[in-house]
Order: C-alpha cells, then sequence, then structure tokens
C-alpha cells in the first residue's frame, strides 16, 4: 500500500508509520485513499500546531469593522484537539 501523491513528505511519513501500528489482517481492509487522508490530517494538525506555537496572531484578524476572523487553519487545529 502506497500514499496518494498528494501528501506532503511528511504526510508520506505519518502514513507509513500508520500503516506499520496497524495489525497485517487489520491492514488489508484499509484503502489508501482513507489512509492518506488520515495521515493528511495529522500532517496538516502538526503544521499548524508548530506555527500556532511561534506565532498564534497569524491564524486570526480582525477586519476593519473588527469582527475577529479566524483563519480554516486554526479551526481544522482546533476542532482536532489541538
Amino acid at each position: 500500500m502506497k500514499p496518494l501523491n498528494y501528501l506532503r513528505p511528511q504526510g508520506k511519513e505519518i502514513f507509513k508509520q500508520i500503516l506499520n501500528a496497524i495489525p497485517r489482517d487489520v491492514s488489508k481492509d484499509i484503502d489508501t485513499y482513507e489512509l492518506s487522508m488520515l495521515a493528511n490530517a495529522f500532517d496538516l494538525h502538526e503544521r499548524v500546531s508548530a506555527g500556532m506555537n511561534k506565532d498564534i496572531t497569524a491564524y486570526c484578524t480582525i477586519t476593519k469593522s473588527g469582527y475577529s476572523q479566524i483563519s480554516a487553519e486554526f479551526t481544522v487545529w482546533h476542532k482536532g484537539g489541538g
């Protein structure tokens, strides 16, 4: 089983780690698309978490009208348990 091409190198490594952690009799029932989506989600979570550790204000902006706008990346991170 190989990760889908859209994954970054880190996502491909996560894919391999997940696959290696799953017993062989279980992994035969998992499809590449689903496992690639999971690896991509972990990769995205890790990237956004690292960015927020450096500067969380980059993920939250205030519009001209004074409304707080939260980036999509922050939303994904937050909903993922960040």
